[in-house]
């Protein structure tokens, strides 16, 4: 795992710490999170944890562990089949996870269809 491997593996965590994403069954969520990072791209999963984050932030007790994980896959699926149509710019997402919006942004400019 290069550097940016490492990194960019260490944001995703950032974010699933700063909510406290893991629920119940942290070390499933973590399995499972790990396959998420291995199956698509993690600015990707970075974008998926943020807007799943918006989408559940009026629901209270808002969704965590495996549930909240699943609604990330679904979207992250829904990404690879039609193409990334990201709803948070990158000044929302820098405000959601504390996180330079840069790498993610860039990312989906080069390796995806960004639609918005």
């Amino acid at each position: 795992m290069t550097l940016a491997d490492k990194i960019n593996h260490q944001r995703v965590k950032y974010i699933v710490s700063s909510y406290q994403l893991d629920g119940d069954a942290p070390s499933e969520f973590l399995k499972r999170l790990d396959t998420l990072a291995d199956d698509y791209p993690l600015s990707w999963l970075e974008l998926a944890l943020a807007e799943v984050l918006v989408l559940n932030w009026l629901i209270v007790p808002m969704p965590r562990g495996l549930e909240f994980l699943q609604e990330v896959k679904s979207r992250l699926q829904q990404w690879r089949r039609s193409g990334v149509r990201n709803l948070l710019t990158p000044s929302e997402f820098q405000r959601i996870t504390n996180l330079d919006p840069t790498p993610v942004f860039r990312t989906l400019a080069l390796h995806s269809t960004i639609k918005r």
